[in-house]
């Protein structure tokens, strides 16, 4: 009877431990909030352990009674990672470049002015009648002034008069201005662009700028009238600019031109000074007509964007982090200044909740990449390691990558390798990057060890848009093929295809290469370079389950997203040209 007795013991002992385990489990599997809701990761992580203490109370007592030990599955509940990556994107020089969501209604009136100016106008308007309209001295008074800086010597005035009387005035002076800003030598060898890109915005030695006067920048004196742009024009270029050009004559577009049989570094020096001159003046004289004809002052437009594009940019994209994703564990950033740590000021909000990590090596670009830890849920304890240069060390890509495109840490507590990184504007070095980081984590032995996440911008474009042009760009159908092959996935749904854009940020007809500008009317076509998917959340198949339905996009600061194909980036309140996606991953 006795025996019979204590086999009906255990036999109940055994099913009361079953029923206390399965109600365990069902207690601590992770409840995730809505999305509007953010959850509190802080107290997430503290339930988690005051839960993992709870079931090994109970479950011990439980098994000290029946004698037998529980099972390993209900010592501690799945964690859950909430992560987000966002391309914050560099300061633009240029405030016109793309097209940006002013909530002014003259900014869309003036765009659509300036591209009626360049598409119809512009093709019955000579530059000569543009010059003239400025002063009608304008050739001789710039003819002036390089004699002054010894660009035109009296060894090389003969050579300089050819040039200005056989190439600029008849390809350029006489020419339509529409055929002016199209022109295809311009571009090949580099006119304008290469004296642009020097002067536009200067680097003073006190930490502040210096503008050329010219629309395409912050240059911050207002101009009273056109001919007060011409006079403030030569004063910069006789303080500052010529020097600057004097001194980078000699280039490597110098030596193309040389070697084009065009002329020497002198020639290409003398050329470039008349036609970013030229460039400078049509654009002044348009916008000046435009302002007469339309009453829009285009001035004044150009301080609201700086005021979004330059000015508040960084505040703003720090405010949204802090406002909106500070419950978020990991914050992969890419395109981050490199003063951005002193930048956003000492008792900043994110520097109290977060572990800024910058690559040891940042970008000579200003553009790095960088990985934001909670301190909450990675605690003083936890060590963090970079290890960027297993990566580049290993990278044989066609496409460089620079030093601070791309930041890996293997962080402990939880054990995680954390990757972000930018890629080039085509995308055509992402599947090499992905390559090399999944060859390196298991190479190393890290794959068995840390559960891989990558934020990034991977540069992808639509497929329908690639179609063959894929020696220029990335298709997303292209990257979800070696994502299965890695035995990756993506944050849309493992590995569907993304079906909304990420970025869409069509250029204007206020910059140079107008071969690029987008008519309003073209903004609706469905594919095309400038919108597509770009951005993603990438991780190993076998180490996350992945919460589908809680990744987000979010183009508008507020993680609301706004998929209107006029809805344009960035925004008055949306800093960026990229959107920010979000998800929560639990670990397996």
């Amino acid at each position: 009877y006795s025996g019979v007795r204590k086999q009906i013991i255990l036999i109940m002992g055994s099913c009361f431990c079953v029923k206390v385990n399965d109600e365990l489990d069902t207690q601590s599997a992770p409840l995730l909030p809505k999305v509007e809701a953010p959850h509190d990761v802080e107290n997430d992580c503290k339930s988690e352990a005051v839960r993992a203490e709870v079931n090994e109370v109970k479950i011990e007592t439980v098994a000290t009674a029946v004698r037998t030990p529980p099972p390993s599955s209900a010592t501690s509940a799945p964690r859950e990672l909430s992560v987000m990556t966002w391309n914050i994107a560099g300061i633009n020089n240029n405030p016109w470049e793309y097209y940006v969501m002013l909530d002014d209604p003259n900014y869309k009136s003036l765009m659509s002015n300036v591209e009626e100016f360049m598409t119809s106008d512009a093709q019955k308007l000579s530059v000569r009648d543009v010059l003239n309209e400025i002063d009608s001295k304008l050739l001789d008074k710039l003819l002036d002034l390089l004699r002054e800086k010894q660009v035109v010597t009296n060894a090389n005035e003969q050579r300089c008069k050819e040039v200005l009387e056989s190439d600029i005035e008849k390809n350029y002076v006489t020419a339509c201005v529409d055929a002016f800003l199209c022109n295809k030598h311009v571009g090949q060898h580099r006119l304008i662009s290469w004296p642009d890109r020097l002067l536009n915005t200067i680097d003073d030695k006190h930490g502040g700028f210096v503008y050329r006067p010219t629309p395409i920048n912050y240059y911050p004196t207002k101009f009273a009238d056109k001919a007060d742009w011409f006079a403030q024009w030569l004063a910069f270029m006789r303080d500052t600019g010529i020097d600057i050009l004097v001194n980078q004559k000699n280039n490597k577009y110098a030596d193309g031109y040389q070697k084009a049989g065009l002329g020497d570094a002198d020639d290409f020096l003398f050329i470039n000074v008349v036609l970013l001159c030229v460039f400078d003046a049509i654009l002044v004289f348009m916008l000046f007509e435009i302002e007469r004809q339309s009453n829009i002052n285009w001035q004044d437009l150009k301080m609201q964007c700086h005021k979004i594009l330059n000015k508040d940019k960084l505040m703003n994209t720090v405010g949204i982090l802090n406002r909106v994703y500070g419950d978020c564990d990991v914050l992969f950033l890419q395109e981050v200044r490199n003063n951005f740590v002193d930048a956003i000021g000492a008792d900043n909000e994110l520097k109290a909740k977060y572990q800024i990590v910058f690559p040891q090596e940042k970008s000579k670009n200003n553009q790095t990449s960088i990985v934001c830890l909670k301190k909450t849920c990675f605690g003083a304890e936890a060590k963090i390691e970079e290890v960027s240069q297993e990566f580049y060390d290993c990278y044989k890509g066609s496409v460089k990558i620079g030093k601070g495109d791309l930041i890996a840490l293997k962080v402990s507590k939880p054990n995680l390798m954390l990757v972000s990184f930018h890629g080039d504007t085509g995308g055509l070095a992402t599947a090499d990057v992905l390559s090399v980081i999944d060859e390196v984590v298991k190479e190393k032995e890290w794959r068995a060890t840390h559960k891989l996440v990558i934020g990034l911008d991977a540069n992808t474009y639509y497929d329908e848009f690639v179609g063959d042009k894929k020696d220029k760009f990335y298709s997303c159908g292209e990257c979800n093929e070696l994502l299965k092959r890695l035995s990756m996935a993506h944050c849309f749904d493992y590995d569907a295809l993304p079906q909304h854009h990420t970025s869409n940020c069509p250029r204007t007809y206020l910059q140079p290469q107008l071969n690029k500008a987008v008519k309003r009317s073209d903004m609706h076509n469905k594919f095309v370079s400038f919108r597509s998917p770009k951005d993603y959340i990438m991780f190993y198949r076998d180490q996350f389950t992945l919460n589908a339905d809680q990744t987000m996009l979010d183009n508008t600061g507020n993680k609301h997203y706004n998929g209107d194909v006029e809805y344009v980036l960035p925004a008055q309140r949306f800093p960026s040209d990229h959107a920010i996606v979000s998800t929560k991953l639990t670990m397996k």
